[in-house]
């Protein structure tokens, strides 16, 4: 990650942090928040479907999503999307190369 992705995603988090957490006391510290756990979900696609479709789904039944292979996948820290990255897969599992974040 370079210099200019490093303050862009400061920026995101600092953004989401004034909407996640009540700040009291002026601009929030990243620093004394560095320790704070946050959660990292990555989307891979959505769907919207009625109710009785979705009761009517069976163990093997295929959900298809809104995004085909290649495209990039939404990255979330704390339910706001923050970025997009690709699938990667190593000898410890799946994860996720960060491509591109969101903007001001």
């Amino acid at each position: 990650m370079n210099a200019k992705q490093k303050a862009q995603l400061h920026s995101i988090t600092s953004r989401t942090l004034n909407k996640t957490v009540k700040i009291t006391a002026g601009q929030p510290s990243l620093e004394a928040l560095k320790d704070v756990p946050v959660t990292i979900s990555v989307g891979l696609g959505k769907q919207v479907m009625p109710m009785k479709e979705l009761l009517s789904l069976k163990e093997g039944d295929q959900i298809p999503l809104n995004k085909k292979i290649g495209d990039p996948l939404d990255v979330y820290v704390n339910q706001e999307l923050i970025g997009y990255g690709e699938l990667v897969v190593s000898e410890e599992g799946y994860g996720v190369v960060i491509t591109s974040l969101v903007g001001d």
